[in-house]
């Protein structure tokens, strides 16, 4: 399935909010968890990106309510700012202090990074692949292949062994 838009992203990431206990996101900014996101969204349709806008923020808090809930993100280049705008300042360091969302940097001389689509892939087989990250323009399966999950899964795991997490 496309997922052409800002809209659509924000939509995925809502529904793998909403079916699942585990996600990992390879991003640039985290830009669906901020303001400017939705600002975007606003300048073509204000109605719309409001109410995805306020979707997502009940979508996260559903999810941080969840007893096995986390969600890892790690970032193609960390930084500070990224924490300035989020939709939902206080929902989202709650989740932190809770270790249900944690933030990972990784190291800019890793080869791989460069390489590495924008990702996120849940514990329930979805998984959003963006194809243009200016446009948030990605392809999305639900219920994915385990041949599709696969190598992603790899890719989180070595993620996983050269991470450093940010602590706020």
């Amino acid at each position: 399935m496309l997922n052409s838009d800002r809209a659509h992203n924000a939509t995925i990431e809502r529904f793998m909010l909403d079916n699942s206990n585990l996600i990992n996101m390879y991003c640039g900014q985290m830009s669906v968890f901020r303001e400017g996101f939705y600002e975007y969204i606003n300048r073509d349709n204000p109605a719309l990106g409001e109410r995805i806008k306020e979707q997502v923020k009940k979508s996260l808090q559903d999810f941080i309510n969840k007893p096995e809930a986390v969600l890892n993100i790690y970032f193609e280049k960390f930084d500070n700012t990224y924490l300035e705008d989020l939709i939902d300042e206080d929902l989202f360091k709650k989740g932190m202090k809770q270790k249900k969302i944690r933030l990972f940097k990784l190291d800019d001389r890793l080869f791989l990074k460069s390489g590495i689509a924008h990702t996120s892939i849940t514990d329930s087989n979805i998984i959003r692949v963006e194809r243009n990250p200016e446009m948030h323009e990605a392809i999305c399966a639900i219920n994915a292949s385990e041949d599709l999950i696969s190598p992603v899964k790899e890719t989180f795991a070595i993620m996983e062994s050269v991470r450093e997490e940010v602590i706020i």
